[in-house]
């Protein structure tokens, strides 16, 4: 009885350490060169939209369905976008002009 224990301890630990081992490679896919290129450009896309005021760029860069703290979806970034760059715009403008 006892033998018979330890050999389904056993059969379990190797069936959960192959099934744990397999998911822990079969996810792990390294990015290429261009991979990090577009997350570079998706990260500048969306920081030059947002402060040159594009909202419909900025709006872009998330999927349809996006979330931005409580604003989700297309039409809620934008209108983000939009109450953002305008507060910005009057908290810095003409500062640059009197440097």
């Amino acid at each position: 009885m006892r033998t018979r224990r330890i050999l389904t301890l056993v059969g379990v630990a190797v069936v959960s350490g192959t099934t744990w081992a397999g998911a822990q490679t079969a996810g792990n896919k390294t990015l290429t060169a261009q991979d990090f290129v577009d997350i570079q450009q998706l990260y500048a896309k969306y920081n030059w939209s947002l402060d040159a005021g594009d909202a419909e760029g900025y709006a872009s860069t998330f999927t349809p369905d996006g979330v931005f703290n409580n604003n989700v979806g297309h039409d809620a970034i934008v209108k983000f976008a939009n109450t953002f760059h305008a507060g910005a715009s009057a908290r810095t403008s003409g500062t640059g002009t009197r440097i």
